[in-house]
């Protein structure tokens, strides 16, 4: 029997991702590279002998800015130079598991957990029972709630604290009903609706408070609410510095000065970011015939330094989240 609070309240039975299952395999090998493949993992090492009955497998769906993953591979240590490009949720549906960080070992099982931030290091160890639930979460869908950039989240989650219990109420809503994933994936709203609260939840849960000003507790300008607005509006055009000022109604200077001290970061690198965020909800969503068509789509008039940035943002290529989508849609390993 579950203990109170128990994270088997939450995550979902292997039938119901099965059907978004990348692989099922025998072959400890074979499932080392799948796995290392799909949520990049440098290594997957035995720690034990195979047992002869052994099958591994890895249930995959991915929504708008967060991604599920359901990863049988007991018995196996994982050695990861740095999480990239996301935030990743780890704990147990079953067995147990030790994550190594910088501050400390830190166990995981059904009713405990680890945030890891872009750019942390773990090494982990899994008992041969182990099966992992995995949430990849984009970092610009918590910085949108959070309202900073790099928001870093309390790594350790104990499943069973009160104020966990909203945001675990969220997730096992949509895991458990193959019928709510279906309509994330066919309404690109509904997805946003449910992503929004998956972050809004999960911060409130984390003791993580919103800002809706700077850390001096000075309100937000209006002029910076007016650039941004004007940005999301306009991103697809061929836009510059002077463009952005004059919506605002403000000079240049006194543009760039607010928004160093409100955002950190100058307004054309805030155009930048959501052009680059956008090219990668539509080829998360599929929508586009091809990688160039979304660039040019989302305002980048040069392919090559839309690669770069991109890969520099999220950690690979446009091709590579096209061909992971595509691929999640058909059913398909993506590797």
């Amino acid at each position: 029997m579950a203990q109170p609070g128990n994270i088997e309240y939450v995550v979902p039975t292997p039938l119901d991702l099965k059907r978004y299952r990348l692989f099922e395999t025998p072959d400890a090998k074979e499932a080392r590279r799948r796995i290392a493949s799909a949520m990049e993992m440098s290594q997957l090492i035995p720690i034990r002998p195979q047992r002869p009955s052994a099958t591994y497998h890895m249930d995959y769906v991915t929504f708008r800015s967060v991604s599920v993953g359901m990863i049988g591979l007991g018995g196996m240590r994982i050695d990861t130079e740095e999480v990239r490009g996301s935030h990743l949720i780890v704990t147990c549906m079953r067995g147990r598991g030790k994550l190594s960080l910088l501050h400390g070992d830190v166990p995981i099982d059904s009713m405990h957990g680890v945030c890891l931030a872009p750019g942390d290091r773990y090494v982990g160890e899994f008992s041969d029972d182990c099966i992992l639930f995995v949430l990849r979460v984009e970092p610009q869908l918590i910085d949108a709630h959070a309202g900073r950039r790099g928001s870093h989240l309390n790594p350790v989650m104990d499943f069973t604290q009160a104020r966990l219990k909203p945001w675990v109420g969220i997730v096992n809503s949509i895991i458990r009903n193959l019928g709510a994933i279906e309509m994330m994936h066919a309404d690109e709203r509904m997805a946003l609706y449910y992503e929004h609260l998956f972050a809004g939840l999960l911060l409130a849960g984390l003791g993580v408070e919103a800002l809706q000003a700077d850390n001096g507790g000075s309100p937000m300008p209006r002029s910076v609410k007016r650039a941004e607005a004007f940005i999301r509006k306009n991103y697809a055009e061929p836009l510059c510095l002077d463009d952005i000022a004059k919506a605002a109604n403000v000079p240049t200077r006194t543009l760039l000065e607010v928004f160093k001290k409100f955002r950190q970061i100058s307004p054309m690198r805030f155009l930048r970011d959501v052009r680059l965020e956008t090219a990668r909800e539509r080829l998360l969503a599929g929508s586009g015939t091809s990688v160039a068509a979304i660039a040019f789509d989302s305002g980048f008039g040069h392919l090559g330094r839309f690669a770069q940035e991109y890969k520099e943002k999220f950690g690979e290529s446009p091709s590579e989240t096209l061909r992971g989508r595509r691929a999640t849609v058909s059913g398909a390993p993506y590797h």
